[in-house]
């Protein structure tokens, strides 16, 4: 009975390993039928630290983001990740769940802390699902899963699980 547009438009979604179409930044940017201003695309992408890349291109938002086309410009794996963050970003204001997997796992620490950070600040008030192997996120979330092989071994409060289980404090440890 769920309207799968509506339902489509409500759930913003990031993933790991974003899709690298030949499109044009802008297009790569519209995160739903409904258009997003330049302004807005480019508020994005200053936010994601991307905006730079795309100035000292000679198309600006409309570079074709593709090795394979004669203007095209591709880009690296973390700056993928970041036009991916980017999207998602541009999608939240309509959406009420966000789901959310390994979202910077090719960027360097730095990057990767300042946009996990950005993200949780944009999520603030959704209800969102984190898929994760990077244990720094879990003690901004409500609850962790943690699994093992497909099976949740406990589901608590970060703190709850790094007192009572000896597995969550190794991976810890870990990290």
């Amino acid at each position: 009975d769920i309207d799968i547009v509506d339902y489509r438009r409500r759930t913003a979604i990031l993933v790991q390993d974003p899709a690298r179409l030949p499109l044009s930044v802008r297009d790569c940017l519209q995160p739903t039928g409904a258009a997003v201003s330049d302004t807005a695309i480019v508020e994005a992408l200053r936010d994601v630290g991307l905006l730079d890349k795309i100035e000292r291109t000679p198309d600006g938002l409309d570079t074709e983001l593709s090795s394979s086309l004669n203007t095209g410009t591709d880009l690296s794996g973390g700056q993928w990740q970041r036009l991916a963050i980017a999207r998602f970003l541009l999608a939240l204001p309509a959406a009420t769940v966000a789901v959310i997997d390994e979202p910077t796992t090719a960027l360097d620490p730095i990057a990767d802390h300042e946009l996990s950070e950005l993200i949780f600040a944009r999520c603030a008030g959704k209800t969102t699902l984190i898929v994760s192997h990077r244990l720094h996120l879990a003690p901004h979330v409500a609850q962790v899963a943690f699994i093992s092989r497909g099976c949740p071994l406990e589901v608590a409060p970060h703190h709850q699980l790094a007192a009572s289980n000896a597995t969550y404090r190794r991976m810890l440890a870990a990290r």
